[in-house]
């Protein structure tokens, strides 16, 4: 039987790295290339506020992004992109609709009158299955009957009344 020999280390361990000064991990700087063109708001209740006056504006419902625990959110006036940054993933189920959504930490999309588009981080529980929501947008085609059109990957679509999102 042969014996092993153990070695030990006369050199001090690796010093701990210093704490970087970026904000916790939970809120990464998000996009930082449009910051400067960017109208930047923090914390839930500011979100709520600037999200409603935004959604009116653009002729969105109200209540269409119902999420907690917000850190970061912001909006690119020139370009619509807006993004949002949460603390963690989440669901959300409209009552009226009878839909349930599930929000990633990070959504973006392209906010245009009556049109989100080119929407990332958000999907929709459609017969079982998670579908991703490429774009929604206002079909006010006909009167007293504003839908909300939510488009999926390859094609797949569901109208539904604009009213159960208010």
């Amino acid at each position: 039987m042969q014996e092993q020999a153990v070695v030990t280390s006369t050199l001090p361990p690796p010093p701990n790295p210093s704490p970087s000064p970026s904000p916790s991990p939970a809120a990464p700087l998000a996009f930082p290339e449009l910051r400067d063109k960017a109208v930047i708001f923090e914390g839930q209740s500011e979100f709520m506020e600037r999200t409603v006056t935004l959604f009116r504006e653009m002729g969105l419902p109200e209540n269409m992004l119902p999420l907690k625990d917000i850190v970061e959110s912001g909006f690119v006036e020139e370009t619509g992109f807006s993004w949002t940054v949460t603390r963690g993933g989440q669901r959300h189920h409209f009552a009226k609709a009878d839909r349930t959504c599930s929000y990633d930490t990070i959504i973006t999309s392209n906010i245009t009158k009556g049109r989100m588009s080119n929407i990332k981080g958000v999907k929709a529980k459609e017969l079982g299955l998670w579908v991703p929501i490429h774009e929604i947008y206002v079909d006010d085609s006909k009167p007293n009957n504003k839908k909300l059109v939510f488009k999926g990957v390859m094609g797949l679509y569901r109208s539904m009344s604009f009213h159960l999102f208010e």
